[in-house]
């Protein structure tokens, strides 16, 4: 399985550094190349139940009217809910369904309405791994995007994507959350005077939201409030009611709020590093240490930037080091004795699991380009026996 991978890894590679000198070589060379391509894509899908040949789908040269060469891509833009649930669906091995589907079609319109880029969610090169692409803010040149992580698999979660394609911003849980949310907020800057949202989102929109609602409740709610009674769990509201409380001087408050907020998103690192710098900011250094701890030990590429991950290791006491690898033994150190004394197959595949996350903590630390991360990271969920995902990542490494 990992001496394929190797293989997909590199044919691939190839295919994209021969598809980006194709303008200087004869049309048979280029037609060598496509089926080379295609035999790429087939070759994952027969060997690890992979990508379908569409994902991966080779792009047929053409010319223009005045000679010159154009490419074009045989699936087209991959602009609709349809596409991007295709691919969700094979790459990913998460079973297509209706309300799945309306939800990401309502997804890409509310995200064309905000005047984003929607993009085809084959295009994973350099963003990170575990990240189907929606669309781009060209503004902040950071990508939407749909975060799949390993250990739950059934998780369409909303990230914003960092230009450097390391570090990811939780948006939401799931689609219809962000939905919902983008109408409120919509309708809280502009006091309900638009409606360009609510519009786009069709069926999903009406259904979550009874327009004026928040215009109607405002006086006795702020916006961070609404929006976690009744709307869903995001860090930004959490967030911003725990300033609140701080800015009110109700430390008490405050604390209560950051444990809902721990509770809540668990496994993101940028959670423990707000909390503990609530910590310490009221001078309570050792519980904000020990927040930075745990939020090291969350993905790195969970923390919004790389200030934020240096300023938590930094602050758990471990800033002399400086590799994942170091970070590593100190945190299997804490583990206690014994942890290594029986030898099994789930021992292993737990140890696979850890050099995933590893491989990934490399990438965010800068220590591996995303593109080399892929094809180590892939082998590593092979071993940990999570083919389905080893397959996903796979995925990510297609030129095309």
């Amino acid at each position: 399985m990992m001496m394929m991978m190797r293989q997909c890894g590199a044919a691939m590679a190839a295919t994209s550094s021969s598809s980006s000198s194709s303008s200087s070589r004869s049309s048979s060379s280029v037609s060598r190349n496509h089926r080379a391509a295609a035999a790429a894509a087939d070759e994952i899908k027969r060997r690890t139940g992979g990508c379908s040949r569409a994902i991966f789908a080779p792009r047929r040269s053409a010319r223009n009217n005045d000679g010159r060469r154009k490419t074009t891509t045989r699936l087209g833009a991959f602009a609709s809910s349809s596409s991007h649930c295709e691919y969700i669906e094979n790459a990913a091995s998460i079973p297509r369904t209706k309300n799945t589907e309306t939800n990401i079609e309502s997804l890409l319109r509310v995200c064309r309405a905000k005047g984003l880029e929607i993009v085809e969610p084959s295009q994973r090169r350099n963003l990170h791994p575990l990240v189907v692409p929606v669309a781009k803010e060209t503004s902040t040149s950071t990508t939407i995007g749909i975060y799949i992580p390993h250990d739950d698999v059934d998780s369409l979660s909303i990230v914003r994507v960092s230009p450097c394609g390391k570090f990811l911003t939780l948006l939401a849980r799931n689609p219809k959350e962000f939905i919902h949310r983008e109408i409120v907020e919509e309708e809280a800057a502009t006091d309900g005077a638009e409606r360009a949202l609510f519009d786009a989102s069709g069926e999903v929109g009406k259904n979550a939201y009874e327009l004026n609602d928040y215009s109607e409740k405002k006086g006795k709610l702020t916006l961070d409030q609404y929006l976690t009674m009744k709307v869903g769990r995001f860090p930004s509201s959490l967030r911003g009611l725990v300033e609140r409380h701080l800015e009110r001087k109700d430390e008490e408050s405050a604390l209560v709020a950051c444990d809902v907020f721990k509770n809540q998103f668990q496994n993101w690192g940028e959670v423990y590093a707000f909390i503990s710098d609530v910590y310490a900011s009221l001078n309570r250094m050792e519980e904000a240490r020990d927040y930075a701890r745990s939020g090291v030990q969350c993905p790195w590429s969970t923390f919004e930037t790389r200030e934020s991950l240096d300023r938590m290791i930094e602050r758990a006491g471990w800033g002399e080091t400086s590799s994942v690898a170091e970070i590593r033994k100190i945190l299997d150190t804490r583990k206690g004795p014994g942890r290594d004394q029986f030898v099994d197959e789930s021992k292993e595949k737990v140890k696979a699991e850890e050099d995933a996350e590893d491989c990934l903590n490399a990438m965010a630390n800068g220590e591996k380009a995303v593109v080399d991360t892929v094809i180590q990271l892939a082998e590593c969920y092979s071993r940990a026996g999570k083919e389905r995902h080893a397959k996903f990542v796979m995925c990510a490494s297609s030129p095309f």
